[in-house]
């Protein structure tokens, strides 16, 4: 079957499963990061003010790659029921900012793939990129569900974007322990076995390696690193969940950088996953970032 008759059947089952006359089933189209556009299946019991969504393009291509529908069905009411389980329980649908305080956190995303969405949250303009905030709802050994904090809530939490910065970060490091680790040793932890000195690169990610691009905005992070290789060095964007480390004198030119960063964004880096087809470099001396572009041809 086709996509569209993919959704129709998924839809007509889960009716089977969960009874209209105790749910509301639909499936929405939902933005995600860089302007993605997901069909997100959302079944709300009546009077619940949230609920896990899921993505149907997932268990689509499970389905093309061979998956039994039953078992691509099963999945989707495992997956609900776990996801219900740990969907935190608001008294309101419209929590007070003391609620979700100690759980506002901050992301990094492309500014020019995020325009329409920043239309509508707050944010503050970092290089290429823009800071986000989002509020945790849960986290756990599988993963994070966050929710993206609006102009709506800023109008009814009555905060500036300068207090959302200040709580996020001092939660996110917090939340999220960043790390800088050698890239051969984040190898060797899946199991492959690389030779000592072949991979003279630093990975930058948190301990959950889930948006972990973000933690170059970490206090002190960048400026111990650099006090520990004594060197300035360079940030690769390798996705919105790392960033490499190249240190300068051991660096390509910054053209040949540009150009794996860009080549990676893509050939292999997921649409919603790319975070700029820029580096970035980091003065040792000055402990300042700056932002080194990829000047694309248009001849």
């Amino acid at each position: 079957m086709n996509y569209d008759e993919f959704k129709e059947y998924v839809t007509s089952h889960m009716k089977e499963w969960f009874p209209e006359d105790r749910y509301d089933i639909s499936i929405r189209k939902i933005v995600k990061n860089n302007g993605l556009i997901l069909d997100g299946l959302c079944i709300f019991e009546k009077g619940e003010t949230s609920s896990p969504t899921l993505y149907l393009e997932s268990y689509y291509t499970r389905y093309q790659n061979g998956g039994i529908m039953a078992d691509v069905l099963a999945d989707i009411q495992r997956d609900y029921e776990r996801g219900k389980a740990n969907t935190p329980v608001m008294d309101t649908a419209d929590p007070s900012y003391e609620t979700v305080r100690s759980r506002i956190i901050m992301r990094l995303v492309n500014y020019e793939k995020n325009r329409e969405i920043l239309k509508d949250c707050p944010y503050l303009a970092l290089y290429d990129l823009a800071i986000t905030f989002r509020w945790l709802a849960h986290q756990d050994d599988i993963g994070i569900s966050t929710a993206l904090i609006t102009n709506r809530e800023m109008e009814r939490w009555n905060v500036t974007t300068e207090k959302l910065y200040e709580d996020a970060s001092a939660n996110t490091p917090r939340l999220f322990p960043g790390k800088i680790i050698k890239l051969e040793t984040m190898i060797e932890d899946y199991g492959v076995s690389a030779p000592k000195g072949t991979f003279d690169l630093y990975v930058l990610t948190n301990d959950q390696g889930i948006n972990g691009a973000t933690c170059i905005l970490y206090h002190n992070l960048l400026e111990s690193f650099a006090k520990t290789v004594d060197d300035s060095f360079y940030l690769l964007p390798s996705s919105i969940h790392e960033m490499m480390i190249c240190l300068a004198e051991n660096a390509a030119t910054e053209k040949m950088l540009l150009s794996l960063v860009r080549d990676a964004n893509h050939m292999v880096v997921t649409m919603g996953e790319v975070l700029s087809d820029n580096i970035y470099y980091y003065n040792k001396h000055t402990g300042k970032i700056s932002l080194i572009q990829n000047i694309v041809s248009t001849s």
